[in-house]
């Protein structure tokens, strides 16, 4: 079977992490297929105006292609319009080359329904291709910001006719799933979830100690509320709580002066954004994640740390019911409650020792290593093909 993928998001030199959950995706269902393609575009505001740099990689059987390209020399909607055409048209123009020297892919699977869903459905109508849908967007989330739903009634509408012409749109969590069809337009979905590397994320042996090591690892946007973190921890610490919390991402200022003014800056350590081999290390040695978010689709950063066995502390949101068992391999907190969460923290101190680390590894690796979800994807192209 030969695939080729298009992802709206992808890992590239502008933002090495930007959808490096689509890579391991793509990791876990290369060995369900004979070749699987890899086509992503971004602009490169770097480039010389309208200069177009393809980079072509080869691992194994993944072919991937970044498309680089500068902007026009206009400048507002003019600007959006041309880069939008531009985008659609480099990556056609790669395709068809792609086409003349492997020939017809079977399937094409879009990462990400805008934009890509809109080259997607160009392919679709032109080699009669069929196309599947991965969606991870929080912007499906009335709470996100931004959310699709501000985004006019151009996107909205793009949106809505490139899910309708998808043979089958997957999504990795039933919240998203559920949360599109009450929201944007009734569609069928199933759920196919994210994937850990358990080649870098397992348990390890640990040194204890009456200070507590927390882990957080996010971009610390609104969504991710990090404030309420900050605020808790400092409550935590005037009531005698002992903890070091290792962050990870770009912090912005903001968040750094509110840890400089809640006086904790010996206790949350920046160590900015690293690579997932960098990361696991400091997962590894963890006592617990923390995960205070305000929405999800999903939290690859708790399935990374009970990969290592370590335990999260995350908001009372649905979707992480799908992830973590309450009491078994994380808490839940009642969302934008920082007092709640300085109980959590404070009951975690005490009962830390009771979570099993290598129950909690092993059924996370059951339910979302690479091979069981390769083999997830690689059953959606089956029954696709076989209609």
């Amino acid at each position: 079977m030969n695939v080729v993928w298009l992802a709206s998001w992808y890992p590239n030199r502008t933002n090495i992490t930007n959808g490096d959950f689509i890579e391991r995706h793509a990791k876990a269902v290369a060995p369900f297929v004979n070749s699987l393609t890899i086509i992503s575009a971004v602009k490169d505001e770097t480039l010389a105006y309208n200069a177009v740099d393809i980079v072509e990689k080869k691992e194994g059987n993944i072919t991937t292609y970044i498309i680089y390209y500068g902007r026009s020399r206009w400048g507002g909607v003019v600007e959006k319009f041309i880069s939008l055409k531009k985008y659609t048209a480099l990556h056609l123009a790669l395709f068809e080359k792609i086409v003349s020297e492997k020939g017809k892919p079977d399937i094409i699977h879009v990462h990400v329904a805008m934009k890509a869903g809109l080259v997607a459905k160009k392919i679709k109508q032109q080699y009669k291709i069929p196309y599947i849908i991965t969606e991870h967007w929080t912007a499906y989330y009335k709470e996100a910001k931004p959310n699709i739903y501000e985004m006019g009634s151009y996107f909205i509408r793009e949106t809505k006719s490139v899910l309708k012409n998808a043979a089958l749109l997957l999504t990795v969590s039933d919240d998203l799933g559920k949360r599109i069809n009450n929201d944007l337009l009734k569609i069928k979905f199933t759920v196919v979830p994210n994937v850990v590397d358990t080649g870098l994320f397992y348990p390890v042996e640990k040194k204890q100690n009456d200070t507590i090591k927390l882990v957080h690892v996010s971009n610390m946007t609104y969504q991710k509320n990090v404030e309420s973190i900050i605020e808790a921890l400092s409550g935590w610490k005037q009531k005698g709580g002992r903890f070091i919390m290792q962050v990870f991402g770009e912090a912005p200022q903001q968040i750094i002066e509110k840890v400089k003014q809640a006086g904790l800056q010996e206790s949350i350590i920046f160590n900015g954004e690293v690579l997932q081999p960098q990361l696991c290390d400091a997962v590894k040695q963890a006592d617990a994640l923390v995960l205070y978010s305000r929405y999800e689709t999903f939290g690859c950063v708790i399935i990374e740390a009970n990969a290592c066995g370590v335990p999260v502390i995350v908001s009372d949101l649905s979707v992480f019911h799908e992830l973590v068992q309450e009491g078994k391999s994380g808490i839940f907190v009642e969302s934008g409650k920082p007092a709640a969460l300085v109980a959590a923290f404070e009951g975690f101190a005490k009962e830390k020792e009771n979570f099993n680390s290598k129950e909690i590894a092993e059924d996370t690796k059951k339910r979302f290593g690479y091979p069981v979800v390769g083999k997830q994807i690689k059953e959606a192209y089956d029954g696709i093909l076989k209609r």
